[in-house]
C-alpha cells in the first residue's frame, strides 16, 4: 500500500530580488519534516507524483476517520489545516518590495526569516501603515511634480522590513494542535503563527482564517475536499 506525502514548500523573497524555495515533507517515520532529497533517498520513498511523493512505510498510513465525523479541536494538527506554502521574507527586503508581494499575493502578514529559514520577527500590512503614518508625520517625504501639482511620495525604497518587523515570532511545532493554535492566537492576540519543524525551520503557516474554516467544515456548515 502506498501512501503520499504532502510536499511543503518555503519561498522566501530577499531584499537581492533572488526567491529561495525549500521543499520538505513530513517523514511518519522520523516523526519530523525532512528535506526532500532525504525523502528520496529513503528505501520506503518513491517518485514525486504532483505536490507530492509516494511512500510504501505502514507509518505513512493514519486510521482513516469515517467521512464526516466531527472531531475536535485538540484531536488535529494545525499542520493539517495550515498552509503548506508559507510565503516568507529576509529582513533586508525593502518596505516597497514587502507592500507589492502582500499585494500580488493577497496576503496581510509574513513570517521573516534568517538565511536557514528559520523565523526572526514578524511583519503585517499593520506594519507597513504605522510605518507610513511616521514617516508622514516625520516628514520623511519627497516632492514630485504631478499633473495636479506638487505631491508628497513617501520614501518607502529607502526603508527595510528589519526596521519594521515586529522582531519576535510565536511559532508552533509541527505537532501542535488546533486547539493548541487558538490558544495561542487568543493569548498573544497574533492572526497567524509559524509552523516549524524539529530543527526551527518554517514548514507552514496557519491564520485565524484558517482555524475558523476548520471550525465550519467541523461543525457542518461547509463541505470539506474529501466530502461528496
Amino acid at each position: 500500500m502506498v501512501a503520499q506525502l504532502k510536499i511543503r514548500t518555503r519561498r522566501t523573497y530577499g531584499g537581492d530580488g533572488e526567491v529561495a524555495s525549500s521543499d520538505s515533507v513530513y517523514c511518519p517515520r522520523r516523526g519530523k519534516s525532512v528535506a526532500t532529497p532525504v525523502c528520496n533517498s529513503c528505501p520506503m520513498g518513491g517518485p514525486r507524483q504532483g505536490d507530492g511523493i509516494e511512500c510504501r512505510d505502514p507509518a505513512a498510513h493514519a486510521p482513516v476517520r469515517p467521512a464526516n465525523a466531527p472531531c475536535s479541536a485538540d484531536e488535529v494538527l494545525a499542520a493539517d489545516v495550515m498552509h503548506p506554502e508559507p510565503i516568507c521574507v529576509s529582513a533586508d527586503l525593502s518596505v516597497e518590495g514587502l507592500a507589492a508581494l502582500l499585494l500580488q499575493h493577497g496576503i496581510s502578514g509574513v513570517p521573516v526569516v534568517d538565511g536557514h529559514g528559520r523565523p526572526v520577527g514578524m511583519v503585517s500590512k499593520s506594519d507597513l501603515v504605522r510605518f507610513q503614518v511616521e514617516r508622514a508625520d516625520g516628514g520623511s517625504y519627497e516632492l514630485v511634480q504631478t499633473g495636479e501639482g506638487p505631491a508628497r511620495i513617501l520614501e518607502l525604497a529607502s526603508a527595510t522590513v528589519g526596521e519594521i518587523m515586529m522582531p519576535i515570532a510565536f511559532t508552533l511545532s509541527e505537532h501542535a494542535t488546533v486547539a493548541h493554535a487558538a490558544a495561542m492566537m487568543a493569548l498573544e492576540d497574533v492572526h497567524r503563527v509559524p509552523i516549524v519543524a524539529v530543527d526551527g525551520k518554517v514548514v507552514g503557516i496557519v491564520t485565524t482564517m484558517d482555524l475558523t474554516r476548520w471550525l465550519a467544515t467541523n461543525e457542518g456548515y461547509l463541505h470539506g475536499p474529501d466530502d461528496a
